[in-house]
C-alpha cells in the first residue's frame, strides 16, 4: 500500500497544466487510469475518470472551478459537448475558435466505438474521425492548395493532422441503456446522408451486426458523465508510415484518388480505404474535409493500444483489455 501511494505522489508531483499542454506522457498517464479503472470496477466513466484526473493534479481541478461561468454550454444535444467536456475538465482548454493545436502536441478528438456480437470485449469505430477542413473544392484558391502536391505529407494540411489525441468513448444506445432486448432502430444520419451508399462500399467491413445507429441520448449535462471511457490514444503518423509500409500505401493511394477527384471536379468519397475527404458542416453545404475511415481508425487504436487487430469474415475488430 505505502508503495502504491509512492507510486500516486510522483505521478500527482509530475502533472500540472504546462505539463498536460506540452507533455505526450500525460496521454499514457490518462490511458492507464482508466484501465486501473475498468480493472476495479468493470467500465471507466468520464466523471470518474476526471474524478481521479482531478485528484492528481489540484491544478487543473482548481482551473476549472475558477473558469467554470466561461464554460458555456448552448446546447445538451450538441454533437461536440461529449468533446467539449473532455478539452475542458481532462485538458484545462476552453472552447474556442483557434485553428491552432488544442495542445502543443497535436489536436484534441473523441470518438465513438461499437460493441459487436464477436464478443464482450470486441469493438470497432463507429463512425469517421474528422480531421481539418479543406474548404469548397470547387474554389480555384482550394483546388490550387493540393494541385501540384505528391502527397499528403506535402499539404499544409499534414502539420494538422499527422499527431492527435483520441479519447475513445463506447456507444451506447438508448435501448442499451434501458436493458431491453428489443430492435427498434431510432435511425440517424451522417453529415454525407446523400453519399451513404458509398460510405457503406467504403466500409462495408464495419456492417456486421451494427447497432450503431440507434440513438444515444441525453438530456442534461450531468448525464454526460456516465459516458463510459475505453481507452485514449496519442498517435504520430509519421511514425505509423515508417513502421507500416502498408498503411502508408494505401494512404498514397487513397490521396492520389481525392486530388484527382478534386482536379476533376467530381469529389466522391468512392474507392478511399483509410483517408477521406468528406461533406462537413451545415445539411446542404460544399464544405469538405479530410478524415479517417472508421476502418483505418479501428486499426490505429490497435496498433496504439498495444492489442491486436481481429478479422473474422469480413470484420475488423480489438478486443480492449
Amino acid at each position: 500500500m505505502e508503495l502504491l501511494d509512492q507510486s500516486q505522489d510522483q505521478e500527482q508531483n509530475q502533472i500540472t497544466l504546462d505539463m498536460i499542454n506540452k507533455n505526450n506522457k500525460y496521454i499514457g498517464i490518462l490511458n492507464n487510469k482508466i484501465r486501473e479503472i475498468i480493472a476495479a470496477q468493470g467500465s471507466c466513466s468520464l466523471k470518474c475518470l476526471i474524478d481521479v484526473i482531478h485528484g492528481l493534479c489540484p491544478e487543473l481541478r482548481d482551473y476549472c472551478e475558477s473558469n467554470k461561468d466561461k464554460f458555456k454550454v448552448t446546447s445538451v444535444k450538441d454533437k461536440g459537448l461529449a468533446g467539449k467536456i473532455v478539452e475542458y475538465k481532462l485538458f484545462g482548454n476552453l472552447p474556442n475558435n483557434d485553428s491552432c493545436p488544442d495542445l502543443t502536441y497535436g489536436d484534441i478528438k473523441t470518438t465513438h466505438f461499437k460493441n459487436i456480437n464477436a464478443g464482450a470485449k470486441a469493438f470497432n469505430a463507429k463512425e469517421r474521425l474528422t480531421l481539418t477542413n479543406f474548404g469548397d473544392p470547387s474554389k480555384q484558391e482550394n483546388i490550387d492548395i493540393i494541385s501540384d502536391k505528391n502527397s499528403l505529407q506535402e499539404t499544409k494540411f499534414y502539420e494538422k493532422i499527422k499527431c492527435g489525441i483520441i479519447l475513445i468513448f463506447q456507444h451506447q444506445s438508448q435501448t442499451q441503456k434501458q436493458n431491453k432486448n428489443k430492435n427498434k432502430p431510432n435511425e440517424t444520419q451522417d453529415e454525407n446522408e446523400d453519399e451513404t451508399q458509398v460510405e457503406n462500399q467504403v466500409n462495408e467491413n464495419e456492417s456486421i451486426l451494427d447497432e450503431t445507429k440507434k440513438v444515444e441520448t441525453f438530456e442534461t449535462i450531468e448525464s454526460y458523465d456516465n459516458k463510459k471511457i475505453l481507452g485514449i490514444v496519442f498517435y504520430n503518423l509519421d511514425d505509423v508510415f515508417s513502421q507500416n509500409p502498408e498503411i502508408n500505401s494505401i494512404f498514397q493511394d487513397d490521396f492520389n484518388k481525392i486530388k484527382t477527384c478534386i482536379l476533376e471536379k467530381n469529389v466522391t468519397q468512392a474507392g478511399q480505404q483509410y483517408l477521406h475527404i468528406h461533406k462537413h458542416g451545415c445539411k446542404n453545404g460544399v464544405t469538405r474535409a479530410f478524415g479517417f475511415t472508421n476502418k483505418f481508425l479501428t486499426r490505429l487504436v490497435s496498433i496504439y493500444i498495444g492489442v491486436p487487430l481481429i478479422t473474422k469474415g469480413r470484420s475488423e475488430y480489438i478486443e480492449f483489455i
